[in-house]
């Protein structure tokens, strides 16, 4: 009897065994999902701070509920992409846009159709973002062909439209936001917005700062904290 005991015992402790290791696998995994999805796009930092000449403030960036617009947007601002340029946008009470370099609404994350179309391999395409083919205004005036990189709509996470929200502009077609973001001043007149365009921050700190904004008001600098 005593035998039967132990060995019970023994086929008890290896399932033990088993079983702990597996729990210990899932549970590593679960950290190295976690920490990927942490330092996608501008590592773990959750803010992003506008600075202009009227003063600074701070967006909370949603990673947990646009994870792949708020990538987007971290990784251009780790570029430098948006310092410099202006806020071509301003429509009272309403929102105030930015993020275009060409500074007047049709461009985004641009490059020249010839560096595109010689170099390939340096713009690749993913499930989340492509690069697509549009008619850019220039600076000067000009329509010119650029391929600018354009990503999906994410409204998934259900963000809704509210005073200080932060969202991406685009054109006619739900995945062609690429750079250009904008700001709600007033959540009344933006609720037509949600479920429409992704929301992916909200204004936290400097609200005074952001109404006192106007067309062509510069983000001097933008960063990542």
């Amino acid at each position: 009897m005593k035998k039967v005991i132990n060995n019970l015992l023994k086929k008890l402790q290896k399932k033990l065994v088993y079983i702990v290791v597996a729990v210990v696998a899932v549970v590593v995994i679960i950290i190295i999902v976690l920490l990927v999805r942490s330092f996608a796009g501008g590592g773990a930092k959750r803010f992003a701070v506008v600075e202009t000449k009227k003063g600074s403030f701070k967006i909370e960036l949603y990673a947990d509920k646009a994870p792949g617009t708020v990538a987007n947007f971290k990784e251009l601002v780790s570029k430098g992409f948006y310092n410099g340029l202006k806020f071509h946008r301003y429509a009272t009470g309403f929102v105030i846009q930015g993020g275009d370099p060409e500074g007047n609404g049709t461009g985004g994350f641009c490059v020249a159709k010839e560096e595109y179309e010689k170099n390939k391999d340096k713009y690749p395409d993913s499930d989340f973002r492509k690069w697509n083919e549009i008619l850019v205004k220039t600076k000067d005036g000009k329509r010119e062909s650029k391929y600018c990189r354009q990503i999906n709509r994410e409204v998934e996470g259900g963000l809704k439209h509210e005073t200080g929200s932060v969202a991406m502009a685009r054109g006619n077609q739900p995945d062609s936001a690429s750079s250009q973001f904008y700001i709600v001043l007033d959540a009344a007149k933006a609720t037509h917005l949600n479920g429409d365009y992704a929301v992916f921050g909200k204004v936290v700190e400097g609200m005074d700062v952001v109404n006192s904004l106007q067309r062509d008001d510069v983000m001097e600098k933008v960063r990542l904290e």
